[in-house]
């Protein structure tokens, strides 16, 4: 089992990844006390569970940097057979991302190494039911840490703010990030955010029994060679301050600057609107 463990400064929140090597099962903890298990990786219909996608080599360390700064980077090459009769291959690289400057978030990595065909039947053809053709990360529920803890996202055709907890999490076709979870019966409710990194429009959180992760959209027609998502998890002590920890550190990767609220016109004046009961019509798909 490698840890990956950095000092944080007093009071920020702490999260740690320990990854076990030969499984690629690992725990995310915040202040060492165990929030995630990741259960799961998968491809349409190959999965870590099941055997048919399974590690082709140990994993690669490396180093790295991007917006966020300087990175530690361990790498696991998944390999299985996308078309029936052919020899396994590698068709994804999942990673890990630490940051030694600020250890209060880890960023997950799927990398395509080559082109997936997403619209075919059969074997190829994504898991039924679930919203990702791809999954990674995984998060365990049902018998996962996190069980009990409370959780909200933003989802439906006016973003509604929905409350759960975390085993009965529902993931739906528009929306769902980001996902909060938040320990309530801690006093400082400590709590992670998770959502896209990058391409947001093209990934999904997913959920079945056992599992909420995120990945590829399974309404996508392909995943093209050398296609990169990304997916952040940003802890933060208190749901105000985390949220606005969460927004900072996605302003950073975007390479933007937070802006005065009250800069803008609705937000700084008392005004009034004039669409009540206004009809329209628009269809957001199913």
């Amino acid at each position: 089992i490698a840890n990956c463990h950095m000092e944080s400064e007093a009071g920020a929140p702490l999260l740690k990844l320990e990854l076990d090597d030969a499984s690629g099962l690992y725990n995310i903890t915040l202040d060492g006390q165990l929030w995630l298990h990741g259960n799961v990786v998968s491809l349409l219909s190959l999965s870590s569970r099941d055997g048919t996608l399974s590690l082709s080599r140990p994993p690669l360390r490396s180093k790295g940097a991007d917006a966020l700064g300087s990175y530690d980077a361990i790498t696991l090459e998944w390999e299985g057979s996308l078309a029936a009769a052919s020899p396994p291959e590698v068709v994804m690289r999942t990673s890990f991302r630490t940051y030694p400057s600020d250890p209060g978030f880890v960023v997950f990595e799927q990398h395509f190494p080559r082109e997936v065909d997403l619209t075919d039947g059969g074997k190829t053809g994504s898991r039924s039911g679930l919203r990702a053709a791809s999954i990674f990360p995984g998060f365990a529920r049902n018998e996962g840490p996190a069980d009990a803890m409370h959780c909200f996202s933003y989802f439906g055709e006016f973003a509604n703010m929905n409350s759960t907890t975390f085993s009965k999490y529902t993931d739906v076709h528009q929306g769902g990030v980001p996902l909060v979870i938040y320990d309530a019966t801690a006093p400082k409710l400590p709590m992670l955010v998770f959502s896209q990194l990058n391409n947001a429009k093209a990934a999904h959180v997913a959920a079945d029994e056992r599992f909420v992760g995120a990945g590829v959209k399974a309404t996508a027609h392909k995943i093209n060679k050398g296609w990169r998502q990304l997916f952040i998890l940003s802890a933060g002590i208190g749901i105000n301050d985390g949220m606005m920890a969460w927004g900072d550190r996605m302003l950073t990767y975007s390479g933007k600057r937070r802006v005065d609220l009250y800069r803008d016109v609705t937000h700084s004046t008392i005004g009034f609107w004039t669409d009540n009961g206004g009809g329209y019509y628009y269809n957001t798909g199913s």
